[in-house]
């Protein structure tokens, strides 16, 4: 399973189900990412990923959004939302599309 921790503006924007992707910046830090740039999920099964406020415990199921992963991508920053935590930045994000799975426990829409 994948774990994304989130600042709450953009967690409550998951919940509210106005955000579907998120953004990491391209670099070794998250280049487990690079296993699912371009797969085709029709053919394999799509990974989990939870999404938690902050750093929750995990036992705070009440700060955490299960997702699927639709799709991930290699794009450029500008013009994401990852530019709203590092405005100065300009390079390439990875753009992880999800959507929500209901009756997964922890908060959902």
């Amino acid at each position: 399973m994948l774990v994304f921790h989130l600042k709450r503006e953009f967690f409550e924007k998951v919940k509210q189900g106005k955000k579907t992707h998120e953004y990491r910046r391209w670099s070794n830090k998250y280049k487990y990412l690079n296993n699912y740039v371009g797969a085709d999920f029709t053919k394999v099964e799509a990974p989990i990923i939870r999404l938690d406020l902050g750093y929750a415990k995990i036992t705070e199921t009440k700060k955490q959004i299960f997702a699927q992963m639709v799709s991930c991508r290699v794009i450029d920053a500008k013009g994401t939302d990852f530019q709203k935590i590092d405005p100065q930045y300009n390079g390439k994000v990875y753009d992880v599309e999800f959507k929500l799975i209901e009756n997964r426990g922890g908060t959902q829409k």
